[in-house]
């Protein structure tokens, strides 16, 4: 999974400049270019051309967001409780972690942007971003996917309706080498989605099940 920021002074893909890769680092839009978003998933492109502000390069993130939403219930499927905390002799998060603060992180960013009354149910196993626990039996992947279904919807009609202003706001997070703004720090979260996403589908291999459906 990978997206890609292409930005260009109008609508003529023959002048396009170079690509622009966003990774896990923070980055800045520039204030007078239109752009386009390019967001390659499996075996299917998303693309969307506007102009650059962050309220309008969020819709593209939201898009991104709308898979990531999918794909967490897929790359768990039929995947038992058992094999969820098998870390096969290693010191790897196991799925049953990863799957877990995926959920959690869905909870702090929609609580950080002013949503109240939503809590994972396993809040105190992840709160504060804690790290895995050993000998510590983790919760059912049918709880997460339950809390998931949950948060999910509240946290995209929240992340829809912030305004340009806010979104140029402080990043609530706090994280080292700012300072960064909401937008960047929303753009951050969902990179991370991705990459645990990612390390699900390997461990789905690495347990002995069927890849991750796309569909």
């Amino acid at each position: 999974m990978q997206y890609s920021l292409v930005f260009h002074k109008n609508t003529r893909l023959s002048r396009l400049p170079p690509v622009i890769v966003i990774n896990s680092t923070a980055f800045r839009l520039p204030a007078s270019h239109n752009f386009m978003l390019i967001f390659s998933v499996g075996n299917k492109s998303i693309i969307m051309e506007t102009k650059t502000n962050s309220r309008a390069a969020l819709a593209g993130f939201i898009a991104l967001y709308d898979e990531h939403t999918k794909y967490y219930r897929n790359v768990l499927e039929n995947v038992t409780d058992e094999d969820a905390n098998k870390r096969l002799n290693t010191k790897a998060n196991h799925m049953a972690w990863i799957a877990g603060s995926l959920v959690q992180e869905r909870y702090e960013l929609a609580r950080l942007i002013g949503v109240s009354g939503y809590r994972q149910t396993a809040h105190e196993l992840f709160s504060d971003h804690k790290g895995i626990q050993d000998n510590t039996p983790y919760p059912s992947l049918a709880e997460y996917i339950r809390d998931w279904n949950e948060i999910s919807p509240v946290l995209r009609n929240t992340l829809g309706h912030l305004s340009d202003e806010q979104l140029q706001g402080p990043d609530p997070y706090g994280m080292p080498g700012g300072p960064y703004t909401l937008f960047q720090a929303i753009t951050f979260c969902l990179d991370r989605e991705s990459y645990c996403i990612g390390q699900l589908g390997l461990w789905r291999r690495l347990l002995g099940y069927p890849a991750m459906r796309y569909e």
